[in-house]
This record gives structure tokens, C-alpha cells and sequence, in this order.
């Protein structure tokens, strides 16, 4: 799934099923946008720790 980083007043991650991040710093944004990544393309998921 493709995920895209725009700077609209910050930057906002999303993707074609919505909006995962708004008002984030670029940093932040690139961090995102590597774990949904991680999430969809192999088994490891977050565990809240």
C-alpha cells in the first residue's frame, strides 16, 4: 500500500484507506510511514510496551 508523506501545516502520513498522522515533524513522519510498512509487509506487530 502506498503511503505518502505531505506537509500540510506539519506533515501528514497517509495512505488510500485515510489519514494515519497529522501535525507530525518530517522525522516523525518518516518513522510512520516504516512501521506501517513493517506491519503489512511481514509478521511483527506492535505490542504497546
Amino acid at each position: 500500500m502506498p503511503y505518502t508523506v505531505r506537509k500540510v501545516n506539519g506533515y501528514r502520513v497517509s495512505s488510500p484507506s485515510g489519514t494515519k498522522a497529522k501535525k507530525t515533524t518530517l522525522r516523525k513522519a518518516k518513522a510512520q510511514v516504516r512501521l506501517l510498512q513493517a506491519v503489512k509487509h511481514s509478521d511483527w506487530r506492535p505490542t504497546r510496551r
